[in-house]
């Protein structure tokens, strides 16, 4: 039988980013190796209960936040980890840290406010006591979170799962030059409606949707391409430098146009 886990990790909107590809700044916080489309690892350096138990095909879902200097988002579930190999690893200086492979089935998840779900989820405490962690009124969800927790029921975040898959999802599609104020509050505006967004600050790892412009990617194109054709809807963040020639934003917006899901948001 499995077992169901849930882990927080920071999500923050960064603006001054080095433009040194090699930077250990896009490696900061980042568990994700080449999964695009899919998550392929997850890593923790803790040895604290309940990490010894996690084994293959149990399932860690990962949570967040994401922060900017203009706010936050409401809490989303970013991934769905099922887990194949286990490893210990070491980091130097006698000090390891566990890597959770994913397996088939794991996944990244749009933008869409969890609040509500998170905050009815029990949580297992080592001693076999159950607890609700989370509350919105206190928005403590990385406190909350901040060690991975065994889910004591996650027939909610299952059925999470399962409406968000097959919820309408839009696409932002803007320039990081001058777009991502007005993005943010566009994805913010979108998700507090209740709907289903894809950004690439929350729905791509940070090496990518940091440097997305700095960088001609193959796969890339690809994965953007799909999303817009699985969206309902294209907002383009109009900003001076949207649609500029070569741009990703110039790619997306042709794309949309092309398939009649473009919606302009203009930016005053």
């Amino acid at each position: 039988m499995s077992n169901d886990y849930i882990h927080y990790i920071k999500r923050e909107v960064i603006i001054n980013y080095t433009e040194d590809l090699n930077s250990p700044f896009f490696a900061e916080l980042q568990n994700y190796d080449s999964g695009f489309d899919s998550p392929n690892f997850h890593v923790t350096k803790s040895k604290s209960w309940p990490i010894d138990e996690i084994k293959e095909d149990d399932v860690i879902w990962l949570i967040g936040q994401l922060s900017s200097r203009w706010g936050r988002l409401p809490p989303s579930l970013d991934a769905k980890i099922v887990v194949g190999e286990v490893n210990e690893i070491s980091i130097g200086e006698n000090k390891t840290k566990i890597r959770f492979g994913a397996k088939s089935g794991s996944i990244w998840f749009p933008l869409v406010d969890a609040s509500e779900i998170l905050s009815q989820l029990p949580v297992e405490l080592k001693n076999g006591t159950t607890k609700e962690v989370y509350s919105p009124i206190k928005d403590n969800l990385g406190q909350a979170f901040q060690s991975i927790k065994k889910v004591h029921d996650a027939s909610v975040l299952h059925q999470w799962e399962s409406e968000v898959l097959n919820k309408d999802m839009e696409f932002i599609s803007y320039r990081i030059a001058d777009g991502t104020k007005s993005a943010f509050l566009k994805v913010e505006n979108q998700v507090r409606k209740g709907g289903s967004v894809f950004w690439d600050r929350w729905s791509l790892p940070r090496r990518l949707s940091e440097r997305r412009e700095l960088v001609s990617d193959e796969v890339l194109d690809k994965l953007l391409s799909e999303k817009i054709y699985k969206s309902s809807l294209v907002w383009g963040i109009e900003s001076k430098k949207y649609n500029e020639v070569g741009s990703y934003s110039s790619k997306e917006k042709k794309l949309a146009v092309s398939l009649g899901k473009y919606e302009a948001s203009i930016i005053e």
